[in-house]
């Protein structure tokens, strides 16, 4: 029987089975058409980057699962797992065991008297586009200058990288780089936050300078030049559009 695990927690904890998976929607790519007069066809002004995606799940409650309880306490617990925050939440469906969607759910539809003391409703989750590899979420730690990584997904990743030594820290991706002007003990990259960071948690940004790296599908070389380089962790993130 499919299953969805989110924040943690699976759905059968809270007396619910699927009954419909959700249809799975082809990411849209964020652009600007541009009319120019004068010109046949439009310009097109790419962002580079895509919109979030939506998956609705429908689901039932199963009386034999309620455990002593009533429906009403059913649906508030559900409630207060479903809704408690926005924060984006590791979103797992046993339909795709690879690994994971960043989500948090948008809303969850009425709950509507089926059967007895069964209510089906829909349970809708908003993602980031892309569906993260576990393969990409496991920290590699990198004592050698240099190294070349090789993307599983098929898209581009935005890893985060944590720098370990002192003083001024250059990484070079694909010919790509940017340095950390000091280094002590670590500065963390995040691409895709796009912030520089120490582990305390203390703010690095005006330490960072160049372009947030990215791994391109395939092979990738990586190296890191300055004197104080110890060593670099670092969680590729592999996905795939």
């Amino acid at each position: 029987m499919q299953e969805i695990n989110f924040n943690s927690r699976d759905l059968s904890e809270f007396s619910c089975v699927i009954t419909e998976p959700p249809k799975r929607p082809f990411p849209k790519r964020k652009y600007e058409k541009i009319s120019v007069p004068g010109r046949n066809g439009d310009l097109i002004l790419d962002d580079e980057c895509y919109e979030n995606i939506s998956l609705t799940y429908k689901v039932e409650t199963i009386p034999t699962l309620y455990d002593g309880k009533d429906i009403d306490e059913v649906l508030t617990d559900l409630k207060a797992w479903l809704l408690s925050s926005v924060d984006y939440q590791k979103l797992y469906d046993t339909e795709l065991p690879e690994g994971f969607y960043w989500a948090f759910c948008s809303g969850i539809s009425d709950a509507v008297k089926t059967f007895d003391e069964m209510y089906e409703f829909n349970i809708t989750f908003d993602c980031k586009p892309f569906f993260y590899l576990d393969t990409g979420q496991v920290e590699q730690t990198i004592t050698s200058s240099s190294i070349s990584l090789y993307n599983e997904g098929n898209y581009k990743a935005y890893p985060k990288i944590k720098i370990i030594g002192s003083g001024q820290i250059s990484c070079y991706v694909n010919g790509k780089y940017f340095t950390v002007s000091e280094v002590s003990p670590n500065v963390i990259v995040d691409s895709e936050e796009m912030l520089a960071y120490s582990s305390n948690p203390v703010d690095k940004s005006d330490l960072f300078s160049g372009i947030y790296p990215t791994f391109a599908t395939g092979a990738n070389n990586i190296s890191f030049v300055g004197a104080g380089f110890q060593s670099a962790v670092i969680t590729t993130r592999w996905c795939n559009l």
